[in-house]
């Protein structure tokens, strides 16, 4: 198909930036805002933890659903038309939340929330690519990154700061203004972007078969975390299933005239598909250790949640410094050498952590966790760059939603998985200690599987590694 290029606009890439940072901001911090909040809802409306935990999981599975549309409605309508829907969808959401009477109403509004998440978030770095030249990429997505990384330690803190403070309703409340005025930036700065002169017709059965895989998958983790496992596992089989039965449907499609959901074909390149092996391995070993700190700090130590949030703090900090160190050095010298620092070093830290003692000092454990936050920066955001910067342009919105799904999909069973072994083995004679000490050995082990993929990545700058524009 033909590309037929619309004027661009008058904004300048770091404009453009700007936007791009103001609307995933404000998409990443409203949702994890709502975390320190599950027990207002639990007495605001007379629910069980499971059930306020909807709260969350149900932005999650819309938000996940709605990413493999994102190629599809780009490629139809324009990035730009469909980020500023999104925006919109996201307001209204915000919107219906800080209106809600009754706890349905709450997750209708946050299922709103996640869909309209499900298409900023994916558009956001094929939108600075499209207006930064490739030698710049890495340094631009590392400050990106800089302010992604902070947002998971920020937001509940922000959260907590409000709730006590005002309502449950503030937290729904205050992003609507915020998403209001990216709404308007976006529409001022972003140029109308490149729309195919034949619009793709709508691969309906992909999107079913993916989707219906995806929530199963999401289901099996919630299943398997209320300890129903049979259910968990049978779901997951129906998953796999489900998803052999989609590849098989997009290979084929591939083969034809009709345009996948998502083209698989993405995994033939080199550097993409060891950057999505890298990322979803950074994020199995990062959501794991967000569920071991809390434990290790105030189960253990018998330290205050303020401790824990320090500790956290220490390791969003140095990944965001690290993550612009690491986007400045692939531009110049290649990913190989970076990530493979990056992962090496999350890996020691990980390994150290499995040695702490109960009376371990604070000073220490936020040292690790900030040097964990080193190689975090120094690895996965490096890593989706190098993912996305071997794709053609047309393919950097599917790419980047693959890499968003896979990441968050798998990221979402560790944490069942490892909640389960919290749960599991102190019940079998276990001490608690000795549990924790060696699932964070595990988060870096899993990491030794993401070596080889580092060390396959190209050794060349970035701009020797992408693809033709032409």
């Amino acid at each position: 198909m033909r590309r037929v290029d619309v004027a661009s606009g008058a904004a300048s890439p770091r404009q453009v930036l700007t936007v791009v940072l103001l609307g995933t901001g404000t998409v990443s911090l409203a949702n994890s805002m709502l975390n320190p909040a599950l027990p207002a809802f639990m007495h605001a409306f007379d629910l069980s933890a499971g059930r306020a935990g909807q709260v969350l999981s149900s932005f999650m599975v819309a938000m996940v659903l709605a990413m493999p549309l994102t190629g599809y409605l780009g490629a139809r309508h324009g990035r730009r038309r469909v980020y500023l829907s999104g925006m919109a969808l996201f307001a209204l959401g915000s919107l219906l939340g800080t209106l809600a009477l009754d706890f349905p109403q709450v997750l209708i509004a946050r299922v709103v929330q996640g869909f309209a998440s499900g298409l900023v978030i994916p558009l956001s770095l094929p939108l600075l690519f499209a207006v930064f030249p490739v030698e710049q990429r890495g340094r631009v997505t590392g400050a990106w990154a800089s302010i992604v990384m902070l947002i998971p330690a920020v937001g509940p803190l922000c959260g907590a700061v409000l709730f006590e403070h005002l309502h449950w309703r503030a937290l729904f409340a205050l992003p609507v203004p915020v998403a209001a005025l990216a709404w308007l930036m976006a529409r001022r700065c972003l140029a109308p972007s490149p729309r195919l002169s034949e619009r793709p017709a709508f691969d309906g059965t992909g999107f079913a078969l993916i989707a219906l895989s995806l929530a199963l998958v999401m289901a099996a983790g919630q299943r398997l975390a209320q300890g129903a496992t049979f259910q968990g596992v049978v779901m997951l089989f129906a998953a796999a299933v489900t998803l052999a039965a989609f590849v098989r449907l997009e290979r084929r499609l591939e083969r034809g005239q009709t345009a996948p959901i998502l083209n698989l074909g993405m995994f033939a390149r080199r550097d993409f598909r060891h950057g999505v092996i890298i990322t979803v391995m950074q994020s199995v070993s990062m959501f794991s250790t967000l569920v071991l700190v809390p434990l290790w700090v105030q189960v253990v130590m018998g330290k205050s949640a303020l401790w824990t949030g320090w500790a956290l703090m220490a390791t969003a900090a140095c990944a965001s410094l690290g993550g612009r160190l690491a986007g400045r050095w692939i531009d110049r010298h290649g990913p190989r050498h970076i990530i493979a620092a990056g992962l090496l070093i999350t890996i020691m830290a990980s390994l150290a952590l499995g040695q702490l003692a109960a009376d371990t000092s604070m000073a220490l454990l936020c040292a690790l966790m900030a040097l964990r936050g080193v190689g975090i920066g120094f690895s996965y955001m490096p890593s989706t760059t190098v993912a996305l910067n071997t794709l053609p342009e047309t393919l950097t919105t599917q790419g980047a939603a693959v890499n968003n799904v896979a990441r968050r999909v798998m990221a979402s069973l560790a944490v069942v998985a490892v909640s389960l072994a919290v749960d599991a083995l102190p019940a079998h004679g276990v001490a608690l200690e000795t549990t924790l000490t060696g699932l964070f050995t595990a988060t870096g082990l899993v990491l030794v599987l993401a070596l080889p993929s580092a060390a396959c990545l190209s050794p060349r700058p970035l701009r020797d590694s992408a693809p033709s524009r032409a």
